[in-house]
């Protein structure tokens, strides 16, 4: 079984939406962070090596990754303003498909893996508390 559950976006949505698109949001927010904690437990203590030498492992954060992907690309602009620390151009614009060699590609998704997911976890986290916290004031 999967380490998280997995909630695939249809759709964009708009932050001023109903409140079926808030929790659409949410949802999409809750993918990017559950995601990325994942993925952190997975790789944590492993080297590149350690990761894609496990068949079941690499599945896993592949999964993750691309939950992570089709979440952010959901996301509205709106959103993605808030949190201006995520590099939202290269989430748009990743593709998890081997296109070079072997090496190449795991080196691309390590990296994605070291760089980008802790920031979005952190960015995520950051405005969910914000968010959170702005209405608990109301």
């Amino acid at each position: 079984m999967s380490e998280i559950s997995r909630t695939y976006p249809q759709h964009h949505i708009s932050s001023s939406a109903p409140l079926r698109n808030q929790v659409l949001r949410e949802v999409l927010l809750g993918n990017l962070q559950d995601s990325a904690e994942a993925i952190e437990r997975c790789t944590a203590g492993r080297d590149i090596r350690a990761v894609f030498a496990l068949p079941a492992l690499r599945d896993e954060l592949m999964e993750s990754l691309a939950l992570m992907s089709d979440s952010a690309r959901s996301l509205a602009a709106d959103d993605r303003a808030c949190m201006p620390g995520v590099d939202w151009a290269t989430w748009d614009a990743l593709s998890l498909q081997q296109a070079s060699t072997a090496r190449e590609w795991r080196e691309r998704v390590w990296a994605i893996i070291q760089v980008l997911v802790p920031v979005t976890r952190r960015e995520v986290s950051r405005y969910l508390r914000r968010s959170a916290e702005t209405a608990s004031r109301h």
